[in-house]
């Protein structure tokens, strides 16, 4: 008899083990969101705090930590969503190498930053900041910075292809060497910028600013140059084989199919010739790509 007990309390013991195993791993989940909470608003405090130091302060692990996907426990095949960086203030922040790929920075504050090597590739930073920030070899394939500021910023060899840069101010900015083919460029002010050795082809440039810009031994090859400025620009060496423009020639219909407006002609330094170039003339609609 007092076998059959302890072996009645030994299955009791065990099926309570068993209960507080159950009621462990619900406790966990139902805490499950107030733990990724309580993470995300320690990885904010750490950015709020550091703002203002121009070093990282623990910013380039708290900024990944919220754009991240991390897997969630136990249901494994979800994950949760990124974080929002929509405003994000971090002017002057060292944020060398740092990993934001899809990051949503949109009227973020970059100004003047160190995104040496960064990886935004198909990040939307529309109206973001970045003036004077240093870009060199950053990853911005299909990135969107429609209206970006970045106007003296560093961008050598930095990867902008695909990418949407319409109506962005890329003044006296630095682009040299930087891969911009089949990028957006359109109504982009690029005035003064220097393009040595930039790689433009098959890039849209229509109505771009590109008075007094460098474009020595640059790549346009195909691009699309209708009502664009190039006025003094420096176009030694440049290519320009089969990039497409217009001029007094082209017709009123043709202008304003593009751009709903006439004359639309593409503005060359003195004494350049575009035929001579190799470059395509628009007349007719038929000739538009």
């Amino acid at each position: 008899m007092n076998y059959l007990n302890r072996l009645a309390l030994i299955e009791i013991l065990g099926l309570i083990g068993n209960v507080t195993i159950v009621i462990g791993i619900i406790v966990f989940i139902a805490g499950e969101k107030d733990r990724r909470d309580s993470e995300i608003y320690q990885a904010w405090q750490v950015i709020t705090a550091a703002h203002g130091q121009r070093g990282s302060g623990g910013r380039i692990q708290a900024l990944e930590f919220l754009n991240s996907k991390p897997r969630r426990n136990p249901w494994f095949w979800l994950t949760w969503d990124r974080e929002s960086l929509t405003s994000l203030e971090a002017s002057e922040a060292y944020l060398k190498g740092i990993q934001l790929p899809n990051a949503d920075l949109e009227d973020a504050n970059l100004q003047e930053a160190i995104l040496v090597k960064a990886n935004l590739q198909e990040a939307f930073l529309f109206k973001a900041n970045l003036q004077k920030a240093i870009l060199f070899k950053a990853n911005l394939q299909k990135a969107f910075l429609l209206k970006a500021n970045l106007q003296k910023s560093v961008l050598v060899r930095a990867n902008l292809q695909k990418s949407i840069l319409v109506g962005a101010n890329l003044q006296e900015a630095n682009l040299g060497e930087a891969n911009l083919q089949e990028a957006n460029l359109g109504e982009a002010n690029l005035q003064n910028a220097d393009l040595e050795r930039a790689n433009l082809q098959k890039s849209f440039l229509g109505e771009a600013n590109l008075q007094n810009a460098n474009l020595q031994n640059a790549n346009l090859q195909e691009a699309f140059l209708v009502g664009a400025n190039l006025q003094e620009a420096i176009l030694v060496g440049v290519n320009l084989k089969n990039a497409f423009y217009t001029d007094e020639s082209t017709l009123k219909v043709t202008c304003q199919e593009i751009y709903r407006k006439y004359p639309c002609f593409t503005v060359f330094p003195e004494n350049f010739n575009p035929k001579t170039a190799g470059m395509k003339p628009i007349k007719e609609l038929k000739d538009i790509p």
